[in-house]
């Protein structure tokens, strides 16, 4: 398994329909860096760094159903991590379910209180939960990363 970083140009064609087969709604945006796991040539998993409103996300973090449970999505985490440049002070953002909320403090996220959210992910959870979809929020803790290959 090997996992590369690659501009959204790059790979949308390939991702988006990814994303849309296992119901992720959002498409890749121009400005994401995407990380991506392969078997072989075989797409089974990706995350999105995505730039909104001056804030760094993690978005659409998903790993095929067959290929779970094997360190793919702590892998693409990892990588996301590692890369990014914590030197400028940006924190990284998500937002988890409930039930995801340790696996991603074992990758190294932080809860995060709704008041402190950057205003524009506090919109986002608050449409989520209108949908009753409750939604945790989450900062990557600045620390050394290293990516690992699976």
């Amino acid at each position: 398994m090997t996992i590369t970083c690659h501009p959204a140009s790059d790979v949308a064609r390939e991702v988006n329909p990814f994303l849309r087969g296992f119901g992720r709604m959002g498409p890749v945006h121009s400005s994401d860096s995407v990380f991506v796991v392969r078997d072989d040539q075989t797409l089974i998993g990706c995350v999105r760094l995505a730039r909104e409103h001056g804030v760094c996300v993690l978005r659409s973090l998903l790993v095929h159903p067959q290929h779970q449970g094997r360190g793919h999505g702590a892998a693409l985490v990892r990588a996301l991590l590692a890369q990014h440049e914590w030197h400028r002070g940006q924190p990284i953002y998500c937002l988890a379910y409930p039930e995801l909320l340790a696996w991603y403090e074992q990758q190294g996220f932080e809860v995060v209180a709704d008041a402190d959210l950057p205003a524009h992910l506090r919109l986002r959870q608050l449409s989520l939960r209108l949908q009753h979809a409750l939604t945790i929020g989450l900062r990557a803790v600045s620390q050394n990363f290293s990516a690992v290959d699976v």
